[in-house]
């Protein structure tokens, strides 16, 4: 009889204790709440180092949240100048300094592997050399400088009014010329054809720039270059907005053609050497070379299911170290008023 009162006594006890685990003011769930506290804090002080970036102005670094490490990183390339006030002034906030390597000269394309004889045909008949498709290089008559094809768009209200989208900085600032003449710049080749007109970007925030395309829109091929690989043009079925840390991304460009690296942050800023202050990138890291001078613009991009299909979410705007910074797809689209041109439909709204 005794067993008998004790086996009842310990069902009562155990579900109460069960309850008591799971109510929001026992220890166990106030475990979360540093965790809530501290991303607030994290993004609170990247704020704050933001508001001093602009104050002081120093130069040629990058910032992000690192949210694997759930801490703030300063990559810089050296301490003179205003980085000096600078990192003294951001020292309260704890953010973890990292000195970026020496720039790798090592920013040849992976050698191409050999094609069997129906690939061969399908590029023959495709002749996709003479096309000028993303990722394929442009070529900043005015200034001497080359950048890479990011993708094409038309006029969110005007269909009619079509554009090359690149990188903001392959407009040179330091000339008078405005606009700036480009010329395309394909893949292996020194010789391109006129394409069209880039004026300066009244954005001073966002790193994209647009090419008018409305008097040569035959050129309009909606696809990636990837003819180091098996399949040799990528098709670009829509756009995609990251989100996640951890997501795999690729990115095509002219100098270092097609390689890929992870998110590892979002809402980064790039101080340039000029002390012009970039923001909201996404931020990835191969560990190694993602993109090279020439790459900027460059189309970066996901693998759907079938692997010769993608969906676009940003463009190459720089790197520092093994970082790059991406300018999201779908903040160009907003800030431009633009609309992605894709292979179907030929539009994609957001």
């Amino acid at each position: 009889m005794r067993n008998i009162y004790c086996l009842l006594s310990l069902l009562f006890i155990f579900p109460l204790k069960i309850h008591s685990a799971i109510d929001p003011e026992e220890p166990l769930a106030k475990l979360w709440r540093p965790v809530r506290r501290s991303i607030a804090t994290l993004k609170s002080s990247f704020n704050e180092i933001k508001n001093l970036a602009y104050q002081i102005r120093p130069q040629d670094l990058s910032l992000f949240i690192d949210i694997r490490n759930n801490q703030i990183e300063v990559r810089y390339r050296n301490k003179r100048g205003n980085n000096v006030e600078f990192f003294a002034a951001i020292g309260k906030f704890n953010p973890i300094f990292v000195k970026a390597n020496s720039s790798s000269t090592n920013c040849a394309p992976t050698s191409a592997p050999a094609r069997n004889k129906r690939q061969s045909q399908i590029l023959k008949r495709r002749n996709i050399n003479s096309l000028l498709l993303c990722g394929d290089g442009i070529f900043n008559v005015d200034s001497n400088r080359g950048c890479s094809l990011g993708f094409y768009a038309s006029d969110k209200s005007d269909e009619n009014l079509n554009f090359i989208v690149t990188a903001g900085h392959c407009f040179d600032w330091t000339i008078e010329n405005n606009p700036q003449l480009f010329y395309s710049r394909p893949w292996n080749e020194n010789t391109g054809k006129r394409i069209g007109l880039m004026p300066k970007n009244p954005s001073n925030i966002y790193d994209y720039g647009l090419i008018n395309i409305t008097d040569n829109k035959g050129i309009i091929t909606p696809s990636i270059r990837n003819t180091d690989h098996q399949y040799s043009e990528l098709i670009i079925e829509g756009g995609r907005v990251l989100s996640s840390i951890g997501v795999h991304i690729c990115k095509s460009g002219r100098t270092s053609h097609v390689n890929c690296a992870y998110v590892i942050g979002f809402g980064g800023i790039h101080v340039d050497t000029r002390s012009n202050i970039l923001e909201d990138f996404i931020v990835a890291d191969n560990s190694g070379i993602f993109d090279c001078k020439g790459d900027s613009g460059g189309p970066t991009y996901s693998y759907l299911e079938d692997l010769q299909k993608v969906t676009l979410n940003g463009i190459i705007s720089g790197s520092i170290d093994t970082l790059s910074h991406i300018v999201p797809l779908d903040i160009i689209l907003k800030e431009a008023g633009l609309d992605l041109i894709k292979v179907n439909s030929l539009i994609v709204n957001r």
